[in-house]
């Protein structure tokens, strides 16, 4: 398994190698009067990337008459002249984490026991019909309703220009639309019930704190080569490379919306709330006070990118650490982390950035 995935990762690489030596190999080479050249007339002689030092550069582009900007391979290489421009999104796998613990707010309805980000319901861990525990039952029906059981999610589309330095690395500046679910649980089992047989039984009742919000985010970043290849010449301009990158980014909610219910989670068919239901509402509210619609965030990722000619293509997984707490009294802090792929347009390689 590892081997094919060692294979599968320097498939990239060996692409843009077959597109240098395809460039170097068409340089025509003009022996002298039909001798066979030897070994000091091919200072190149070893054609793989990682033997190709700064000698191996000048004489390339010596005989290729200057057709070669830029070449630079291997670990930290230095990224051809230009800039981008990207568009990117959600691919495969997206989600919030929610971190608090004993959390209490002013600004949610008060509960037997504080919240928490752990999850109290009694799921198995593949849930081929869902969970029981978490289906929310229509009035006086054992039928689940049609909204379900809200769920943690997170989405983002965003744009990002990005700018090659001459030394390992590419700043880039990014907008992106977001929308994003959390959730902090709170379980209770110091009630019961009256049961048919007379006896007094234990049920679990968990509060559930559900938050939503739609904003926009910026931020500004940077990425750092850590292995990868770069040629630019007259004609046509390729690269590939993994990074590292970090980035500061702040996130203003346009809307926020908080919901919270109380559940009865193992005791559905015996008893109710008041309204029929196994779920009542506590609060509901769109812009709720004590929700900080403003929030900073630092994102780290790891990636893979590739260029050709004026296309880009990439896959990167990122996480974001939040520095600001949702609430202003209390610590919940929501983390963004998935992976996510863009692709764009790359301009100003060649000739008009030196």
């Amino acid at each position: 398994m590892s081997s094919t995935k060692h294979h599968a990762k320097a498939i990239p690489h060996i692409l843009c190698a077959a597109a240098i030596l395809v460039s170097i190999l068409s340089i025509p080479v003009h022996p002298v009067h039909g001798q066979p050249p030897d070994d000091e007339e091919y200072p190149w002689e070893d054609w793989t990337l990682d033997s190709l030092d700064e000698e191996d550069f000048e004489a390339i582009d010596q005989e290729n008459a200057g057709e070669v900007i830029h070449i630079s391979t291997g670990v930290l290489p230095t990224p051809s002249p230009g800039a981008s421009i990207e568009v990117y999104f959600p691919f495969v796998y997206n989600d919030v984490f929610s971190r608090a613990s004993g959390l209490r707010s002013s600004w949610v309805a008060p509960t037997t026991e504080p919240f928490e980000w752990r999850d109290p319901y009694d799921c198995p861990f593949i849930e081929f019909d869902g969970c029981n525990e978490k289906k929310i039952m229509e009035r006086g029906s054992s039928d689940e309703v049609k909204d379900g059981y809200p769920e943690s999610e997170f989405s983002e589309f965003g744009l990002r220009l990005s700018y090659h330095l001459p030394v390992p690395g590419v700043v880039n500046v990014s907008g992106a639309y977001r929308h994003a679910v959390g959730l902090l649980y709170s379980e209770d089992t110091s009630r019961a019930y009256l049961s048919y047989d007379g006896l007094m039984r234990p049920f679990r009742e968990i509060g559930v704190l559900h938050y939503k919000h739609y904003s926009v985010s910026g931020s500004v970043g940077l990425h750092i080569p850590v292995y990868g290849a770069f040629l630019t010449t007259k004609s046509f301009t390729a690269g590939s490379y993994y990074y590292i990158g970090g980035a500061l980014s702040a996130d203003y909610a346009l809307v926020n919306r908080a919901e919270q219910y109380t559940q009865i989670a193992d005791a559905k068919e015996q008893i109710r709330y008041g309204n029929h239901q196994d779920t009542a509402v506590l609060m509901r509210m769109s812009q709720p006070p004590g929700f900080n619609r403003f929030r900073s965030s630092v994102e780290v990722n790891l990636g893979w990118r590739v260029a050709a000619e004026v296309i880009t293509f990439g896959i990167e997984g990122f996480l974001s650490i939040p520095r600001t707490s949702l609430l202003e009294d209390a610590d919940w802090w929501l983390y963004y982390g998935g992976v996510r792929m863009y692709v764009g347009y790359l301009w100003g390689t060649g000739g008009l950035w030196r």
